[in-house]
């Protein structure tokens, strides 16, 4: 039976008396309206074994939605173990039949993660069964078979005719060991897993892909007001698409030279990581943004139809063709560039990884190669 985690606050009421209270939800969608909340302090409720359990949940409507996420997790895991739950086997056979255990699978992934990720999964794991389509069943699976699995992969090609390579792999190797981990957890503890010891690929550490100086003066030259605007702030603050996509003026504290990385649950985005942070913004950018003329009263780079922008690269392709500038141009490259330049100009790593909104500080690590200047700094010095 799945229990329903709710998320509620500790609220004072004006007689002085303290007690819980339910974050406001929209009518016609479901979702939590966070800007409505009268605390800053959350905790996840469900009943379990005729009572009523409470756990702190954070300070953030991220933080909240996550324990909130983690609570259902658990407790559904829980419930299938003491329901005895099993995929159905095929006849004739004893085990987990690869076909519905994916699909079981899938439809986890779906609940709990985001779309793109479940997009992510379903291509790794159909490729998974269609190589062991032969195979039936999961526990006839072995580590020598994942490994000739890993070598049909590096032959083959992605949608866009290149080459998958090691790092495509190992990534790949990893969700169907997750997956194998979760068909032992919650359907047959005696499943072996296959991957789980099988090392990964050793890949080469590339250079991070960067825009040159000289390229972005000419780019910026050829923007209007408007691009301006959009591409300044991608420069100066590493802003994920989907992060400046759904930016509020609420999220601007232009007075303090501030932006704030905001969960968005009513418009469905939800920061990477479910990390939200504040970014302080360079002066040229808090100059700009002040002119800015506010053409929705929410969104600071709306559509045309005043909805969360999904044209941007669109926009960044126009100014390149526009120019005639070579080489390829891409949004998440000023992401990278502005790790770099950080990095360049003297920026500790801990600080870029909190600017990047990054869990892992190896994943921030990767620009450290990059830092030009400093490495002929170094050389001059001999």
């Amino acid at each position: 039976m799945h229990r329903h985690v709710n998320i509620l606050q500790y609220v004072k009421t004006p007689f002085g008396r303290w007690q819980w209270a339910p974050i406001p939800k929209n009518a016609r969608t479901g979702n939590y309206l966070w800007a409505k909340a009268k605390s800053n302090q959350f905790y996840v409720v469900w009943r379990e074994h005729n009572r009523r359990h409470y756990q702190k949940a954070g300070t953030t409507p991220a933080e909240a939605l996550e324990a909130q996420r983690k609570k259902e997790f658990e407790l559904a895991g829980r419930a299938v173990l003491l329901a005895g739950k099993r995929i159905p086997k095929p006849k004739g056979d004893a085990g987990l039949a690869i076909e519905a255990a994916v699909e079981d699978y899938l439809e986890f992934i779906k609940k709990k993660k985001r779309p793109n990720t479940h997009k992510r999964y379903r291509a790794v794991l159909n490729h998974f069964r269609a190589f062991f389509k032969p195979y039936t069943l999961l526990a006839s699976i072995e580590p020598s078979d994942i490994d000739a699995f890993r070598d049909e992969r590096l032959s083959q090609k992605n949608p866009w005719g290149k080459n998958i390579t090691q790092a495509n792999v190992n990534s790949e190797v990893a969700m169907i060991r997750a997956f194998y981990y979760y068909m032992q957890k919650f359907r047959d503890p005696s499943l072996p897993n296959p991957a789980a010891r099988l090392k990964p690929l050793a890949v080469t550490r590339t250079i991070v892909d960067t825009y040159e100086e000289r390229e972005i003066e000419k780019f910026f030259e050829a923007c209007d007001p408007e691009e301006q605007a959009v591409f300044r702030t991608f420069f100066y603050t590493g802003l994920r698409e989907q992060e400046l996509a759904h930016l509020h003026w609420s999220d601007l504290t232009l007075a303090k030279g501030i932006l704030a990385v905001r969960a968005k649950p009513e418009e469905g985005f939800i920061p990477k990581g479910w990390e939200e942070r504040k970014v302080p913004l360079h002066p040229e950018l808090v100059a700009i943004l002040k002119k800015h003329p506010r053409r929705h009263e929410v969104f600071v780079f709306p559509s045309f139809k005043g909805n969360p922008n999904g044209h941007l690269l669109r926009m960044l392709k126009d100014i390149v063709e526009r120019v005639g500038l070579p080489g390829r141009w891409y949004l998440h490259k000023f992401r990278k560039t502005f790790a770099t330049r950080a990095l360049e100009k003297g920026a500790d790593i801990r600080t870029v990884q909190a600017l990047l909104g990054h869990k892992n500080i190896t994943t921030t690590a990767r620009y450290l190669s990059t830092s030009t200047d400093k490495m002929r700094e170094a050389v001059s010095k001999l």
